[in-house]
């Protein structure tokens, strides 16, 4: 039988909790917790710390930090993937410049006078003999069956000829409906044809010696070539794409696409000073997520994520359980932040961080839907902004609360 190896198949799940189960759970573990962290951020500015000067946070502050981050990985990673295929290329110099300048015609002395094609320049060539001869052996790919280790099927990829050239012989690699005594290809020495041309000795005595100590390859020989355009151009593409992208960001910093998601909560510049002097009041560092008063930001290679946290209506944990040929493997999990406009925010942590980013986001939005459930995701799917409504209420009645308890 064929063995089959399953791939991995990944369950993604989330757990189904009422929100007021998690509300419960959450409540439970703040008074457990020995050692559990404050998320609390002041609501106002400290009176003692000074502002943050529009400038500075324009020019130096977090988002123009992630803004060079991303520009400096950008370059790095490209120029990285650009040094590769250089790399790879000088250290194929020889086959790359036969690949470009193909098979060149050599002489019947020059051929002859070849002891070993590797130290030749031009070892693509063209070669027209005077007579061609069956050797006898082929090269056969076969498929065998791992369990019964028997032959299933059998394939001839080529022929080993013999080509008189002069007074020798040269053992040509072709297919084995060849014919003609001229052939393009490649003089390589390999341990096959060796193998071949020993054989040939050891069969016919009177032929040792007679075979030059090389073979030419009429079928592989520019494979390679062709798989490494395949990978190579797509990757100059991409690299060129990339760099052109650094280019319009450093001509325009405003079409960066940091700048890009933060128009959309309002004026870059004005959010800029906002995030700074949030960002200077101790925020929340949770793996990679940073929290402030405000706002959730999640650096990542060639970009932020970022979720203002006024407008986040829904928040859990998702839970992706893996397996291998049905054996369970492992979880992962993270962290989805939705907002009011339907876009999320995903951020991939160990269960203990999740648990903590959540705690936090909950701290500073108390209004927020947490957990997972079937009845909100059909919500938030089928009626969104009704569940945004209900927030908005909540939201208003804590507030009321809140007051009323100020005044009494």
């Amino acid at each position: 039988m064929r063995l089959l190896l399953r791939p991995v198949r990944d369950q993604v799940t989330a757990p189904v909790e009422a929100h007021s189960a998690f509300q419960a759970k959450r409540a439970g573990d703040e008074g457990s917790r020995t050692k559990a962290k404050s998320f609390s951020l002041p609501l106002k500015p400290d009176p003692t710390r000074d502002s943050v000067r529009p400038m500075d946070a324009i020019q130096n502050g977090f988002i123009e930090r992630q803004i060079r981050r991303v520009d400096r990985n950008l370059i790095l990673v490209n120029g990285i993937l650009l040094a590769g295929l250089f790399a790879v290329v000088a250290l194929n110099y020889r086959y790359a410049i036969n690949f470009v300048r193909g098979a060149k015609t050599i002489s019947t002395e020059d051929l002859l006078a070849i002891q070993d094609p590797e130290r030749r320049p031009q070892f693509f060539v063209q070669v027209t003999g005077d007579r061609l001869a069956p050797t006898g052996f082929q090269h056969v790919e076969q498929q065998i069956n791992e369990s019964t280790n028997k032959v299933e099927s059998e394939s001839v990829k080529y022929d080993y000829k013999a080509l008189k050239v002069g007074e020798r012989w040269l053992l040509v690699k072709a297919p084995g409906s060849s014919v003609a005594t001229g052939f393009s290809g490649a003089l390589v020495k390999d341990s096959e044809g060796a193998d071949v041309i020993g054989r040939i000795e050891q069969a016919e005595p009177g032929l040792k010696g007679a075979f030059l100590p090389f073979v030419l390859d009429t079928v592989d020989y520019r494979s390679d070539g062709y798989w490494a355009l395949g990978i190579g151009i797509p990757i100059l593409l991409l690299v060129g794409w990339n760099l052109t992208k650094w280019i319009s960001r450093t001509s325009d910093p405003s079409s960066h696409p940091i700048l890009k998601k933060l128009r959309a909560y309002g004026e870059p510049e004005m959010l800029r000073i906002e995030i700074e002097n949030e960002i200077t009041q101790a925020p929340a560092a949770i793996g990679p997520a940073v929290i402030t008063r405000s706002w959730l930001f999640t650096p990542f290679v060639f970009g932020l994520k970022m979720a203002r946290l006024p407008d986040v209506v829904w928040i859990y944990k998702k839970v992706t359980k893996h397996s291998y040929n049905f054996i369970p493997t492992g979880k992962t999990y993270s962290a989805l932040v939705w907002s009011r406009s339907g876009e999320s925010v995903e951020i991939s942590m160990k269960e203990k961080k999740i648990d903590e980013l959540l705690q936090a986001i909950s701290t500073r939005i108390p209004w927020v839907v947490a957990g997972f459930d079937n009845n909100i995701q059909a919500l938030w799917t089928n009626n969104r902004p009704a569940l945004i409504q209900a927030v908005e209420e909540r939201k208003a009645k804590m507030a009321s609360a809140a007051s009323s308890s100020a005044h009494a």
